[in-house]
């Protein structure tokens, strides 16, 4: 194993994120922000090192701007640039910065006719966020009045954005990705090669992986996300997965995980689901009490081609207690297979039954194929016998989609 700094391109400045704000250290709201830069600041080849969290407090905000500017050559700060008495970090700023703040015009303007569209007056107080450190480039912000700054010195970048995020996006789209692309163009993403595996521990998977990695130089991580266990790996600056002992590293540990692997490198495991086979679908869901429906609808909403994608197959969804009469309880392939034979020969149909005592569950399936209708019963066991219902049966749901991902595949 080695180092996340040997992964790194030499050039690749290292970024810190201060966010400012009472109503996130309080923990009010969730800081979405701090994921969605860092995955930007990654995706565009530059390490995160810090996220740093602060209240409205002068001094905390001082202090917390010095800790960041020893720990990045980048710096990227939201929030407190509004129109009211706790937004103060263009001040603060000016402190550190030791420069005073000037007026900016445009912003006034823009923040006036901005108002003025919608039937307002701005008053007095919008004045302040037209104020800049001296020195500063305004960087406009086409969905608020809050428009945000960039100084830079000697060695150090600083962007001061505003803290909703629709007006982050708009402010990057407009002028941090393209300062970034025009600075930092040929660095590649930082991008580890990963595998979602399901049915081992997270223990387990980690001795397997530091085994098979062991002298190549690869960097391992992981993230037990239930579920899941994703694996990380990276590779070494200047060297690539062709390289004989990487190659010969990713090859053993690609072995390994195969009977446990669900999906590879962020792939949607409903994507890869429905990829898998064609024509009209119906899940029968006797064992994870409205989690399937729940995996399904989440993935569908997500985009407008992936509703229009689930449309297409006809879904029909039956929620059924895990029982019928003169069968045995929803947790046997008997009710499995009885569910099956009774449901009409239409559509490729899904049959999932409850997890019984001893943690395994049977799922089912009729696979329809040029007008012809085939039945099999499969049965796995649910490791995380200490896990509460809600993980058990997340488990089940997932285990379903990637065997029957695999049945389809290899059918």
């Amino acid at each position: 194993m080695t180092e996340l700094s040997s992964v790194l391109s030499s050039q690749a400045p290292r970024a810190v994120y201060l966010a400012i704000g009472t109503e996130l250290t309080s923990g009010q709201i969730t800081n979405r922000n701090a994921s969605w830069i860092s995955k930007k600041l990654e995706d565009a080849g530059i390490p995160v090192s810090w996220h740093l969290a602060v209240p409205d407090d002068r001094a905390l905000m001082l202090e917390a701007m010095q800790l960041a500017q020893k720990n990045g050559k980048l710096v990227f700060i939201t929030g407190g640039l509004g129109p009211t008495t706790d937004d103060f970090t263009r001040d603060v700023i000016a402190q550190w910065w030791n420069e005073p703040l000037e007026w900016f015009e445009p912003s006034w303007t823009k923040i006036v006719e901005r108002m003025a569209k919608r039937g307002l007056q701005a008053p007095d107080s919008n004045r302040q966020q037209a104020y800049y450190p001296k020195g500063a480039q305004v960087l406009s912000n086409r969905e608020g009045t809050a428009d945000g700054f960039l100084l830079h010195r000697d060695d150090l970048t600083v962007f001061v954005l505003p803290g909703p995020p629709r007006e982050i996006s708009a402010v990057w789209e407009d002028h941090v990705a393209p300062w970034l692309h025009a600075r930092f163009g040929s660095l590649k993403p930082i991008r580890p090669l990963k595998w979602q595996v399901l049915g081992r521990s997270e223990a387990e998977l980690g001795e397997w992986v530091e085994e098979a990695v062991k002298g190549s130089g690869l960097l391992t991580g992981y993230r037990a996300s239930a579920p899941y266990v994703e694996i990380k790996i990276w590779i070494p600056a200047g060297l690539t997965a062709s390289e004989p002992k990487i190659a010969a590293a990713l090859a053993t540990l690609e072995a390994k995980l195969a009977p446990y692997t669900v999906t590879r490198n962020d792939e949607d495991l409903v994507e890869k689901f429905f990829s898998s086979f064609q024509g009209d679908v119906r899940f029968v869901d006797g064992g994870t009490h409205g989690w399937l429906m729940e995996r399904l609808w989440t993935w569908a909403r997500s985009s407008p081609e992936r509703t229009k994608s689930l449309d297409s197959r006809s879904p029909e969804m039956v929620q059924i207690p895990p029982a019928i009469p003169g069968k045995k309880q929803g947790d046997s392939a008997e009710w499995v297979k009885a569910v099956l034979e009774s449901i009409p020969t239409d559509k490729t149909t899904f049959v999932l039954g409850a997890i019984h005592e001893q943690q395994e569950f049977f799922w089912g399936m009729k696979l329809i194929r040029d007008g012809q209708a085939s039945i099999e019963i499969f049965k796995h066991r649910c490791p995380y016998q200490g896990f509460l219902r809600e993980r058990q049966e997340k488990y089940q749901v997932e285990w379903l989609l990637a065997s029957a991902t695999r049945a389809m595949t290899n059918a």
